[in-house]
């Protein structure tokens, strides 16, 4: 790894990954001309966090040999690369050095999605995966729906995939709870504070908004991924983003 992960060294081998023993992950910068492949986090090689703009990166020489493979990692979605990153001084640096990437695309080089793949029960067993345990007692469930409506908790008011403008025609049909941000009252907006876990809340409600802030093949975020075992039922733009 040539850089950290939001700042962060998070990035690891899984212990049950097959190929483990294979290879080695190091932030250790001395081991470049070793290296087989280097991972670059995009926003950490192109913003500087502290002021908020985005830098001059910082990055290697060029293997004059070819044998080692610049991988460019990210998660976010083309916008906001656009936008945020890959404007300026990196898009000017990079010309031509990355040689794959690992996206949350299904296509990329690597594949690294958000969340994993759903399979049927039988094919589970035979894979040996151990099966998620969800909530399925109906009389449990209905216990802890003490409001009626829908809950969606947002921070960003003006997507690019304009989920706002679909939220704001269906709450003319049913009651719609805005939490964050976007609230309407500063009780509202204080609903769930950035540091606390708000998960209690969607086994509130029946249904809760899961929309991404734009509409790309297989971009299906943490919107879904860390609420799915929730027993709510979430709304999404783009059912077909999320089949196969």
């Amino acid at each position: 790894m040539w850089t950290n992960i939001f700042r962060l060294q998070t990035m690891q081998l899984e212990s049950d990954c097959p190929l483990a023993s294979l290879c080695e992950l190091t932030y250790n910068r001395s081991f470049l001309p070793k290296s087989s492949a280097v991972v670059f986090h995009i926003p950490d090689i192109s913003w500087n966090y502290s002021r908020g703009i985005p830098t001059v990166p910082d990055l290697p020489y060029q293997d004059a040999n070819g044998q080692r493979v610049n991988v460019f990692l990210s998660h976010e979605n083309p916008t906001i690369l656009r936008t945020m990153y890959m404007s300026g001084a990196l898009s000017r640096h990079v010309h031509n050095f990355f040689h794959w990437a690992m996206t949350y695309v299904n296509t990329s080089h690597v594949s690294l999605p958000y969340g994993g793949f759903w399979l049927p029960p039988a094919e589970t067993t035979r894979l040996g995966f151990k099966p998620i345990q969800l909530p399925s007692d109906q009389n449990t469930i209905l216990h802890n729906k003490t409001q009626r409506g829908i809950l969606w908790l947002v921070s960003n008011c003006n997507s690019n995939s304009k989920r706002e403008v679909a939220v704001e025609a269906l709450s003319k049909y049913i009651n719609i709870k805005i939490g964050g941000k976007c609230g309407k009252t500063p009780e509202d907006r204080n609903l769930c504070p950035k540091s606390r876990d708000c998960s209690y809340l969607y086994s509130n409600y029946y249904f809760y908004i899961a929309m991404e802030n734009d509409i790309c093949n297989n971009y299906v975020t943490e919107k879904f991924w860390e609420r799915y075992t929730f027993p709510s039922v979430p709304i999404v733009l783009k059912a077909s983003i999320y089949q196969g």
